[in-house]
């Protein structure tokens, strides 16, 4: 217990910090760090957490901050403060909003009647019922003329005028016509746009690379396309406005490794930009270009051919991870290789994705680790070292071993895993030299 029970509340612990409370009738807050040592008294009434090293306090009815130290380094003066971000902190007094740095500083004048947060160094600011931008030297960078203003992502923001939406740069310059419905934001040098409710596409030069005349589009392009719909079906399209793929699918997923999952008449199946053949219950993401499949209960694998590499055999499957997926059949878990090839059977109740040549696996309510050929490898914390059991080996009198490798040296080990030979002096013909003159 690394702090005793003597608080009337214990908030959960956020960047190192909880907040915990004292005195019921008048709730006042102080601050724990996670060795128990209070750094603030409790004497605050309201608290937020932690954030970029500040918290927001309340006293007396007005708001300041302390830091991680527990100092007070802006007084409680303000009506309301909320939490900074990108350094900078939203701030209310006398009915208007500013903001001010992590010094206390104010930065942004007490002027407006809103103001957002800080977002790759612009806040959007209302005054007057129109809304603007500004930096974070508080200087206005778009003039208050419109009736909404987004946050700027990819260099370029939102902005609604007249009912009509169109987008600006962080120069305040107009880049995209004030004529569209709605604009989405620009994702990889692109953004959807509504016009007379059908859905197209914009560059960053406000070109329209795609006309509105799809029932809807998708949120950003993936690999070089992006899902549309039309009638209440599915296709591509690409970055040039092109359609590489009709509009026939009941379901369509974005590209990933040059496919594409598909749904069409209850059967999964993948496309590439050419062409498809659906004929799966259920098709997963490739991934080290393999995708899982689901056919009549039973998993398999296909490669980026299409060709079924792994027969729908299993009840359940995984993504490839450095050369293997986890298999499961008959309640067991094992692993097979890219070839399909079966490397470690089914024996496991539990097992994990195989890391820098490990994994973690589970039977009979016991955890450990085992190498790509299915053997137990055994890590001494106190030396840092691992342990490889690699391989079986018999001796003349039948007798079962296992081969154990600690970086260049050889050991071995009895069928129960104990030390036989240590991995000290011997290279691996030496070992097994010596079980045969035993």
């Amino acid at each position: 217990q690394i702090v005793e029970c003597k608080f009337d509340y214990a908030d959960n612990f956020k960047e190192g910090f909880a907040y915990v409370r004292k005195d019921v009738i008048f709730c006042r807050w102080g601050c724990i760090n996670t060795k128990g040592e209070q750094i603030v008294e409790c004497k605050f009434d309201d608290a937020y957490f932690f954030r970029e090293g500040f918290a927001a306090v309340e006293k007396d009815g007005k708001w300041g901050y302390i830091n991680t130290k527990g100092e007070q380094i802006v007084e409680c003066k303000f009506d309301y403060a909320d939490n900074f971000k990108e350094g900078f902190a939203r701030v209310l007094k006398d009915g208007k909003w500013g903001c001010i740095n992590t010094k206390g500083e104010q930065i942004v004048e007490y002027e407006f009647d809103d103001v957002g947060y800080f977002n790759k160094g612009f806040a959007r600011v209302l005054k007057d019922g129109k809304w603007g931008c500004i930096n974070t030297k508080g200087e206005q960078i778009v003039e208050y003329e419109f009736d909404d203003v987004g946050y700027f992502n990819k260099g370029f923001a939102r902005v609604l005028k007249d009912g009509k939406w169109g987008c600006i740069n962080t120069k305040g310059e107009q880049i995209v016509e004030y004529e569209f419905d709605d604009v989405g934001y620009f994702n990889k040098g692109f953004a959807r746009v509504l016009k007379d409710g059908k859905w197209g596409c914009i560059n960053t030069k406000g070109e329209q690379i795609v006309e509105c005349k799809f029932d809807g589009v998708g949120h950003y392009f993936n690999e070089g396309f992006v899902v549309v719909l039309k009638d209440s079906k599915k296709g591509y399209i690409n970055t040039k406005g092109e359609q590489i793929v009709e509009c026939k699918f009941d379901y369509a997923h974005n590209f990933h490794e040059g496919f594409a999952r598909v749904l069409k008449d209850g059967k999964y199946g993948c496309i590439n930009t050419k062409g498809v053949e659906c004929k799966f219950n259920e098709v997963r993401d490739f991934k080290e270009g393999f995708a899982a499949v689901e056919k009549d209960g039973k998993w398999g694998y296909i490669n980026t051919k299409g060709e079924q590499i792994v027969e729908c055999k299993f009840d359940d499957t995984s993504y490839f991870y450095e050369g293997f997926a986890r298999v499961k059949k008959d309640g067991k878990w094992g692993y097979i290789n890219t070839k399909g090839e079966q490397i470690i059977e089914c024996k496991f109740d539990d097992v994990g994705y195989f890391n820098e040549g490990f994994a973690p696996v589970q039977k009979d309510g016991k955890y450990g680790y085992i190498n790509t050929k299915g053997y137990s490898v055994i890590f001494d914390k106190s030396k840092n070292e691992i342990m490889e059991v690699f391989d079986k080996v018999i001796d003349r009198s039948n007798n079962t071993f296992y081969l154990s490798r600690l970086g260049d040296k050889f050991g071995l080990l009895d069928e129960n895993f104990s030390v036989v030979i240590k991995n000290s002096i011997y290279g691996k013909f030496e070992v097994l030299q010596r079980i045969n003159e035993t």
